[in-house]
């Protein structure tokens, strides 16, 4: 477990995945993050994604205000609970096994994935929209025992980097590539993709400022700074 890795966990910090993966790879703070992984037993090779994790439900979200009382299910993580109580949301941790047979009996009435995950599950079939919330970065951690990796001779090193290196520039392009094609499944099965405008944006950011505060409180500063210091 490792505290500062909560980081990841602030809601709405990107307009774009572009500005994620330029965050991610900003060699200050990918070196914090190193170091924290390093802590924790593990040397990073790479960060790679399958985009932002979106919202589907079977409730239209037109309006912040549309997001009150909707039951969606969460993991148990305090942090994402606390985000989606914020937006007066009914957050209900369950396992991701129970998720379809939840939205097929209205158990539940939304959930929070990327794309891949919506599609591969046919969690699409159960709702009627899928609402681009992009609350938060979908991130993949391509990592290796941190002692395996030091007793390897530098010429070594150097190769498993450069190949973990093409491995995230190659696992980009091809989320991107597969997130355009599932919405495409998606938008074909009827569900529709609804984007959230400015406004509600904004409003969605403001009202998780608790959650800012608390993910700030218990974590590395430097971190945390160097993480928002282009998204403000």
């Amino acid at each position: 477990f490792m505290p500062d890795l909560a980081v990841f966990d602030l809601p709405c910090v990107f307009d774009s995945l572009d500005d994620c993966r330029e965050t991610i790879d900003d060699p200050d703070f990918y070196s914090l993050i190193s170091d924290v992984y390093e802590d924790g037993g593990y040397h990073l090779l790479g960060m790679a994604d399958q985009g932002f994790r979106v919202m589907s439900t079977n409730k239209k979200i037109s309006s912040f205000s549309d997001f009150k009382g909707q039951k969606i299910r969460t993991m148990e993580n305090s942090y994402h609970l606390a985000f989606w109580k914020s937006l007066k949301a009914n957050p209900t941790p369950m396992s991701f096994s129970e998720v379809y047979i939840g939205l097929q009996q209205h158990t539940i009435d939304a959930q929070e994935n990327p794309y891949e995950v919506i599609v591969s599950n046919r969690l699409y079939e159960q709702q009627d929209y899928v609402v681009e919330t992009n609350h938060l970065p979908h991130l993949i951690s391509l990592i290796v025992n941190d002692k395996f990796f030091k007793k390897l001779p530098e010429e070594d090193q150097a190769i498993m980097t450069e190949a973990a290196k093409i491995a995230t520039e190659y696992a980009r392009e091809q989320s991107d590539a597969r997130i355009a094609d599932r919405v495409a499944t998606i938008e074909e099965s009827g569900t529709q993709i609804v984007e959230l405008d400015d406004e509600t944006r904004a409003k969605i950011r403001e009202s998780s400022s608790n959650v800012y505060d608390s993910i700030k409180k218990n974590i590395d500063g430097k971190i945390y700074d160097s993480y928002m210091k282009n998204n403000e």
